[in-house]
């Protein structure tokens, strides 16, 4: 069963990584597995908005430090456009790791020149002196492998991404987070207030959460925010396809599709920029099966 409580900052599976040689990837769950290389990405996100090339992005990792010790870290960068093409991926930079003895945070900082340099999608040289020809919905992925005393490379799952975004993309703290599911309802089965959430853009207006209520999975949910109204919208439909999660094994409620199953969330649905940039958005959605739907009621306040 998922642990509905689930904290983001977690330790992270690593999985293993060597170079050449033809090996199997290093397996860190058996018992002859090899230690080491294990670090935390504190920092999931980096919203670029387009004309931020003088913008100093500043990524923090954790280390952790065992009887080996993690010596390096090699950050790689590739980008991804929004219409799915990919560039070649780089080495962006090497970080020693000087303090051994215990856990830290190493900090590092890129900008857009960085970023672009050495990078071609499709032939294309990327232009790491104007970054004119980004749209929104593109994005970098930044990989961390870790180097260790022994000589081990390991591949992080965790990684940054720098995303071409609006506005509305970035992370938010859960002021409210409500999960109600049919055997509770209209009472609460779960409160993750006080929590964390990502969102990125993914085309002009349109967003994702990246997970659903208050689990850690993979489960994005997309909506439209109108900067006529400052209204939300969880579409039905996304590039065509029913908005569904866990695998696609649930259709997504939607409070304009589906208000009989959703009388237990405010469906209030709206967003606003603030000027202090802690912009505030309130949410409302679910997803259906056959034994009731569940239900999720948020209000999000932008970090």
């Amino acid at each position: 069963m998922k642990n509905i409580f689930f904290k983001g900052l977690a330790l992270l599976l690593v999985i293993g990584f060597s170079f050449g040689c033809n090996k199997e990837p290093q397996d860190l769950v058996t018992q002859d597995a090899k230690s080491g290389g294990l670090v935390s990405v504190e920092t999931p996100l980096h919203v670029y908005k387009k004309g931020d090339s003088g913008l100093d992005l500043k990524t923090s990792v954790l280390v952790f430090q065992g009887a080996v010790k993690t010596t390096k870290i090699h950050i790689y960068k590739q980008f991804f456009t929004a219409a799915g093409d990919a560039s070649n991926k780089e080495l962006l930079k090497t970080v020693d790791i000087t303090d051994q003895t215990k856990t830290t945070v190493i900090d590092f900082v890129t900008k857009y020149n960085e970023l672009a340099t050495n990078l071609s999608v499709n032939s294309t040289p990327m232009d790491p002196n104007d970054d004119g020809n980004l749209v929104v919905g593109d994005y970098w992925s930044l990989t961390y492998i870790a180097e260790t005393s022994n000589g081990d490379k390991f591949l992080n799952k965790a990684t940054t991404k720098v995303g071409v975004s609006g506005r509305l993309a970035g992370i938010y703290n859960i002021e409210r987070g409500w999960y109600i599911h049919p055997s509770t309802a209209p009472n609460l089965a779960g409160n993750y207030s006080g929590n964390t959430k990502v969102i990125e853009s993914v085309a002009d207006g349109l967003y994702k959460m990246t997970t659903i209520g208050p689990w850690n999975d993979d489960n994005p949910i997309y909506f439209q925010a109108d900067e006529n109204d400052f209204t939300i919208t969880v579409p039905k439909e996304v590039f065509g396809e029913v908005q569904k999660v866990w695998g696609g094994a649930d259709e997504v409620a939607t409070c304009q599709d589906n208000p009989t199953n959703l009388v237990d969330v405010t469906c209030t649905n709206t967003f606003s920029y603030e000027a202090d940039g802690h912009d505030v958005i309130k949410i409302s959605y679910g997803y259906i099966r056959t034994s009731g739907t569940r239900e999720f009621d948020e209000i999000l306040i932008k970090q």
